[in-house]
């Protein structure tokens, strides 16, 4: 019980600070290295860690959610990947330009 709980306030605070840094996205993504590379890095490792868990959770027991974490464990794994080389290697204006492209609103935007 004491790990669902912990699980469910991970999951909240992440929710919430999706939340908080989409509303500030122009704020965010203009401000230092450091601060953009972060953020980026953040979602691949909950990418990379959603993936692991749907994957691990549907090979434990092939029946759970009709077998759905084959399929989206190992590409939450691949963008978690593609977020986590982006986050370590790449210039920091397509760091930004991730950034802006991640947490936008609209799918009509002009990025």
């Amino acid at each position: 019980m004491s790990i669902a709980l912990i699980g469910l306030t991970l999951l909240l605070v992440l929710f919430f600070l999706y939340a908080h840094v989409s509303t500030h996205v122009e704020k965010y993504a203009n401000s230092g290295n450091i601060v953009s590379r972060v953020i980026i890095l953040v979602i691949g490792l909950a990418m990379g860690a959603g993936g692991a868990f749907l994957f691990l959770r549907s090979v434990a027991e092939p029946s759970w959610a009709l077998g759905v974490g084959f399929l989206l464990g190992p590409l939450l794994a691949v963008g978690a990947c593609f977020y986590l080389v982006v986050a370590l290697f790449f210039p920091l204006q397509q760091v930004r330009d991730l950034v802006r492209y991640s947490f936008r609103h609209k799918l009509t935007d002009n990025i």
